[in-house]
C-alpha cells in the first residue's frame, strides 16, 4: 500500500490504481483499503502542488481546458481574452485571397468566420464559419465557381472528400495554384457553417453599444439551420447581458459544456468584433500569484 499510495501522489489515480493494484496481487480484500489510502495521497498532493500529468500538460504548452474556471478570473470579460483583429471572408471569396490568409502566418486561426455585405455603405454582417481543413479540401479540388459553370468540376464535393483527408490534411504550400485559378471565385456557402444564433434587430446607434456572441457549432440559443438573421428580439433576449461584457467564466463554462472550439463575439448589428479559441482560455491559470498568462504552443 505504500507503494500505491506514493504512486497515487504523483499520478494521481484513485479508482483506476485501485483495480490495477488489485488485479496485479489477486487479492480482493485490500482493494478497499488501497482506495483509502490513494483518495488520501491524492488530497494530500492536490493542496500542495498539481500532479505529475497536469505539470507535463503544462510544460508541453498543450490548450487543455480544466473542469473549472480559475476562481480569480470572474475580473475578467470576453473583451480581454478575444483575439481582434478577426480575419473574415466573403461568401463568395477570390482563390487568391484564400491562398494569401491560409499562407499567412498571422492567420493562425483554424476556424474564419464568413461574412457578407449588404451594400456599398452596409458593414458585413456574420453569416457562418468554415474551418481551415475544408478550405484546404476545396482548394485541392478546385471547386471554384468558374469551373462549375463551365462542367469542369467532374462531380459534386461530398462529405467522403473532407473524411479522407482526416487527420492529416495536406498543408497550404502543398496545393498548387496558378495565376488564372488566383483570379477565380469560391462559393463558400455551401461548406460554411451557418451561425446558429438569432440577433435582435436594433436601431444604428445601438449596434454600438452592446455585443453579443455567436458560436459556430453550437448555441444558447440554438436555430436548427440555415444562416443567421437579423430579427426582432424578444424581451427575454434584451434582458440578457451583452456576452462580451460577460465574465471569462460564463465562457469557459459555454466551451465546457458545448465543446466549441471557436467562439464568434459580434455585436448588435451582427459584425463579427472578436475570435474567442480554446487557447485564449487555457492561457490563464491559478498560479501561486494569483491569476497568470501562459505561453501555449502554436501547433
Amino acid at each position: 500500500m505504500g507503494a500505491a499510495a506514493q504512486l497515487g501522489g504523483i499520478v494521481r489515480m484513485t479508482l483506476s490504481l485501485t483495480v490495477i493494484m488489485m488485479e496485479a496481487t489477486s487479492n480482493v480484500t485490500y482493494g478497499f483499503p488501497i482506495m483509502l489510502v490513494l483518495m488520501t495521497a491524492k488530497i494530500v498532493g492536490d493542496i500542495f502542488i498539481e500532479g505529475l500529468y497536469d505539470m507535463h500538460i503544462q510544460l508541453q504548452s498543450v490548450p487543455f481546458l480544466h473542469w473549472e474556471a480559475p476562481v480569480t478570473s470572474h475580473s475578467l470579460t470576453a473583451r480581454e481574452v478575444m483575439s481582434t483583429p478577426v480575419t473574415c471572408l466573403r461568401r463568395r471569396e477570390k482563390v487568391g485571397v484564400i491562398v494569401d490568409i491560409l499562407s499567412n502566418t498571422a492567420s493562425n486561426h483554424n476556424g474564419f468566420p464568413v461574412v457578407e455585405f449588404a451594400g456599398d455603405t452596409q458593414p458585413a454582417r456574420l453569416q457562418g464559419l468554415i474551418l481551415r481543413s475544408q478550405l484546404i479540401v476545396l482548394l485541392k479540388h478546385k471547386v471554384f465557381v468558374e469551373r462549375s459553370s463551365m462542367g469542369l468540376v467532374r462531380r459534386r464535393l461530398r462529405l467522403k472528400d473532407f473524411r479522407d483527408a482526416y487527420p492529416r490534411f495536406p498543408p497550404i504550400q502543398s496545393i498548387h495554384v496558378s495565376q488564372d485559378e488566383r483570379e477565380c471565385t469560391m462559393d463558400l456557402s455551401e461548406f460554411m457553417n451557418p451561425s446558429p444564433y438569432t440577433v435582435p434587430q436594433v436601431p444604428a446607434a445601438g449596434c454600438r453599444q452592446g455585443q453579443r456572441c455567436a458560436g459556430a457549432g453550437a448555441a444558447s440559443r440554438p436555430r436548427l439551420g440555415g444562416p443567421s438573421r437579423v430579427g426582432p428580439a424578444s424581451s427575454s433576449e434584451e434582458a440578457l447581458p451583452p456576452l462580451q461584457d460577460a465574465s471569462l467564466p460564463r465562457v469557459f463554462k459555454l466551451f465546457r459544456a458545448l465543446g466549441l472550439r471557436h467562439l464568434v463575439v459580434v455585436d448588435n448589428c451582427n459584425q463579427v468584433v472578436g475570435l474567442v479559441t480554446r487557447k485564449d482560455l487555457a492561457r490563464y491559470r491559478l498560479g501561486k500569484g494569483g491569476l497568470e498568462e501562459l505561453s501555449l504552443a502554436q501547433t
